[in-house]
């Protein structure tokens, strides 16, 4: 871990992406322990298993430093290799699994895919992608979102919309893959739902004068302007959010943002 840390704070250094940067990383490889933690109940997981999914979550989304459209997964992948070419002793078993699942990860499309099981075989590119998801909701989700799609040229009003059907295929997706696992997926079926809730709240108003907008949509624009417009930091974007909030929602997003983050 610590050749990791070193090598993607390199990466990040004058890089200004606060709902995609080094802690992005470490929470979605939490949500990975988290999901493997259910899958291997009656017997631990393999070691190589284990170091790639810690790899593939901590490089699938390094990429959108280079790249911030939907593509950004070969160049995650280019900047593993890159690491590998630098720590040539840190190489995995199976390294094609690792790039696959690095440069794969963010196809939110719908899928099919066999669901995982106590035990049972499993899909290392289907864990790093549901890990990625799980960090796409609660408030946390909701900031990230607001960042990436500004940052991809979406106009303010229309990023609600956008949000919506990309936040449901996730959700989807990981209640196919976790199926057997009802109480992991009712656990974070909340924290989706809220993420919905905000999204579908601003998306209601967000075409009418931003006067009379929703406490959301203020928030998804204020968002933009405060960490994209003026490249704030997450914490001193929440400092005044709480500051020039003019209602008990606005200013109950960013406490409860702040908690998620742990500020």
């Amino acid at each position: 871990m610590p050749s990791i840390y070193a090598f993607l704070h390199s990466l990040y250094n004058g890089i200004h992406l606060p709902s995609h940067d080094v802690n992005h990383h470490v929470r979605v490889w939490s949500y990975a322990k988290e999901l493997l933690s259910h899958i291997y109940t009656k017997a631990p997981a393999s070691c190589s298993f284990i170091e790639q999914a810690l790899v593939g979550c901590m490089f699938h989304d390094t990429g959108l430093i280079v790249d911030h459209s939907e593509r950004h997964g070969h160049h995650s992948k280019v900047l593993f290799e890159q690491f590998l070419s630098k720590y040539p002793q840190l190489a995995l078993p199976n390294v094609e699994d690792t790039l696959y699942a690095i440069e794969h990860h963010d196809d939110k499309s719908l899928k099919q895919s066999a669901g995982f099981g106590v035990g049972t075989s499993h899909s290392l590119v289907d864990l790093v992608s549901s890990a990625d998801d799980l960090d796409a909701f609660g408030r946390i989700g909701v900031y990230r979102y607001i960042e990436i799609y500004a940052l991809r040229g979406i106009p303010v009003e229309n990023i609600p919309a956008m949000v919506i059907p990309n936040l449901s295929n996730r959700f989807e997706n990981f209640c196919c893959r976790f199926s057997n696992f009802s109480t992991l997926v009712e656990t974070h079926r909340d924290r989706y739902l809220e993420t919905k809730r905000f999204f579908e709240e601003a998306d209601n108003q967000s075409a009418q004068d931003f006067i009379f907008s929703t406490d959301e949509f203020k928030i998804v624009n204020n968002m933009v302007e405060v960490l994209v417009n003026r490249q704030m930091d997450i914490k001193s974007a929440i400092v005044m959010g709480i500051m020039s909030g003019l209602s008990a929602g606005q200013v109950g997003y960013y406490m409860g943002l702040k908690e998620e983050l742990g500020l």
